[in-house]
């Protein structure tokens, strides 16, 4: 009996495995293949914005697909649109990629050297979100999402780790000005305000309120408040606002102020075409300021990191003239270009070079109060100027490479001289050029 139950079951397994052969053979290429998909481990450490392409590849389709889906869709174009929205302010600074290289010095010596990208840092104009995007990639990655509507102003410290906030406040009256700090740690006290997004916030202070004007630098903030004698204060501090102190008093209000390096800020008058303009250097170790220019009408000037250069702008009717004063020969130049300083930044790498958007035939208008109130524009090629020199070369011509008019302003360099990035004034959206590769060449 246990012999005939034994045979059933050895015949039982052979005809099982007989019918899997022939069904693996004939019959699996009918079904319908499995697919496999690979868990969502979170990867991506930011939030993804779907409405807005933001943490993907490129920009959002149509379709709902990401990128552009051409063949070679993820080169990097050598001029560059980084925001479809309108900025508050950007800036360019290297990262560090954890990598290094070694190499012979000039001297002989064994030395290493880190590998650096470029990230570009920026501040969304309506919502005040904070945005990341690198050199060799087309991803955005938002930052912070907390919304502060009504962002007016953004400037960055050169290393993009603090940024100076400016924005109405509900009253629509109030300037807020704030300094905050990008920090994947959070710390919270009754002085300061976080915008968290995931392990990264904004987290700083709030300066004074209705601040005339102000600017951040390296290690500092320079800013004007109006003082109880009715004139004005101009005030230098840390980043965090924690050692401010008063270096000039003046019984006028309106200035604007530049810092150029850790040890001096320039006072210029906010600037008109009718009436006349003055220029002076504060040090801020303190003492009298010292005038550079005065008698000027519709002066706005840019003085350079070395103290050794200031651009600026003269109006005079309804003609532009942009001019050159070398601080340290006390000799003036006239430039071979009709622009605003606020249409210019200094080379980070060399004290005589200049980086301007300017157009080849200005509007015969008022400047420069007509275009800041956006009454007249430009359409601008972006020019390398040599001071010393006087040398010019054109690193972009207006349409040539993208269908795009631009009126350059509030650019920034990054440290190396590689990317120039600028706010469009005609739609207030940020583009940057890579300077290294040649014009035409994407």
């Amino acid at each position: 009996m246990m012999k005939r139950v034994l045979g059933w079951v050895i015949f039982a397994l052979v005809a099982v495995f007989i019918g899997f052969v022939v069904w693996l053979f004939f019959f699996k290429g009918d079904a319908a293949p499995t697919t496999y998909a690979p868990p969502d481990r979170g990867e991506s450490f930011f939030p993804i914005d779907l409405q807005n392409g933001i943490g993907r590849e490129g920009v959002l389709n149509p379709d709902g697909t990401f990128g552009n889906q051409n063949p070679g869709s993820n080169i990097i174009p050598r001029v560059r649109q980084l925001s479809q929205v309108p900025v508050a302010g950007a800036v360019a600074f290297e990262r560090p990629t954890g990598s290094s290289e070694t190499y012979i010095s000039d001297q002989g010596v064994e030395e290493s050297r880190a590998f650096t990208i470029t990230t570009f840092r920026y501040i969304e104009r309506a919502t005040g979100h904070l945005y990341e995007a690198r050199e060799n990639s087309l991803t955005q990655t938002r930052l912070s999402n907390t919304t502060i509507p009504k962002m007016h102003y953004a400037k960055f410290s050169p290393n993009g780790e603090y940024v100076l906030l400016q924005y109405l406040a509900e009253d629509e009256e109030t300037v807020e000005t704030l300094s905050a700090k990008v920090t994947s740690k959070s710390t919270t006290s009754p002085e300061t305000f976080q915008l968290v997004a995931d392990g990264y916030a904004l987290e700083g202070v709030y300066l004074s309120q209705n601040i005339v004007s102000a600017d951040i630098g390296a290690n500092g903030l320079s800013y004007i408040i109006k003082n109880n004698t009715g004139g004005s204060s101009l005030i230098l501090s840390d980043l965090r606002d924690q050692t401010k102190r008063i270096i000039h008093e003046s019984p006028f209000v309106e200035w604007i102020v530049q810092r150029p390096n850790v040890n001096i800020s320039t006072l210029t008058t906010k600037a008109d075409s009718r009436a006349p303009g003055f220029a002076y250097l504060v040090n801020t170790s303190g003492g009298a300021p010292t005038k550079l220019l005065g008698d000027t009408n519709g002066l706005t000037t840019l003085v350079n990191p070395d103290n050794t250069w200031m651009i600026y702008s003269v109006s005079r009717g309804n003609e532009l003239d942009t001019y050159a004063y070398s601080i340290k020969k006390n000799e003036t130049k006239r430039l071979g270009i009709k622009t605003l300083p606020e249409k210019c930044v200094f080379s980070q790498q060399d004290e005589d070079v200049l980086f301007c958007g300017a157009t080849d035939q200005p509007e015969r208008v008022a400047y420069p109060e007509t275009w800041y109130q956006g009454l007249s524009t430009f359409n601008d090629n972006l020019w390398k100027v040599n001071l010393e020199t006087e040398s010019y070369e054109a690193l972009l011509i207006d349409k040539e490479e993208v269908n795009q008019s631009f009126d350059i302003t509030k650019l920034t360099v990054s440290p190396r001289d590689e990317f120039v990035v600028f706010v469009n004034k005609k739609d207030l959206t940020l583009w940057s050029v890579d300077i290294t590769k040649a014009r035409g060449v994407q």
